[in-house]
C-alpha cells in the first residue's frame, strides 16, 4: 500500500489565525512605525503561539525592522516587558541587533533571570551577530 503523504517538502501547517499573525506583522512593516495597523488589536487574542508566528515574522525581515517599528509595537504591546519567555526570547534578540536602547536592560535582567538555554542563547548570539561581544560576555 503506498503512502497517504503529500510530496515530501509540500506540507503546509498554517492556518487562518497563524496567517493573520502574519500578516499583521508585514501590515506593521509596511506602516514603518508610522502607526499601527487597523487590526493592531487583534494581537489581544493571540496566544503565546500566534505571538511567535508575530514576532518570528519580523526577524525573518530584518532589512524592514526598524528602531521606529520597534518603537510603535513596544508602545502597543509591551512587547520589552511582555512576562511571556516565548515573546521575550524573539522580541528581545531583535531589539539587541537594532540597537533597540529598552532592549539592553529588558535582557539584562532576562539573562540574569532565567536558567533554560533555549531562551538565552538567542540573547547572546543577537548580541555576537551584531559586533556586540564584550557585551555579551
Amino acid at each position: 500500500m503506498e503512502s497517504a503523504l503529500p510530496p515530501q517538502g509540500t506540507f503546509d501547517f498554517s492556518t487562518p489565525k497563524g496567517r493573520e499573525a502574519e500578516e499583521l506583522a508585514f501590515a506593521y512593516m509596511a506602516l514603518g512605525g508610522e502607526s499601527r495597523p487597523e487590526n493592531w488589536e487583534d494581537y489581544f487574542s493571540f496566544y503565546s503561539n500566534l505571538k511567535v508566528i508575530f514576532y518570528e515574522t519580523l526577524a525573518a525581515n530584518p532589512d524592514q525592522v526598524t528602531i521606529a517599528l520597534l518603537t510603535q509595537i513596544d508602545a502597543d504591546y509591551n512587547s520589552t516587558q511582555d512576562p511571556d519567555p516565548e515573546v521575550k526570547q524573539r522580541w528581545l534578540p531583535i531589539g539587541l541587533t537594532i540597537q533597540y536602547t529598552p532592549a539592553y536592560d529588558a535582557a539584562h535582567s532576562w539573562v540574569s533571570s532565567m536558567g533554560r538555554c533555549k531562551y538565552l542563547t538567542p540573547v547572546y548570539s543577537a548580541l555576537e551577530e551584531s559586533g556586540q561581544h564584550d557585551l555579551g560576555v
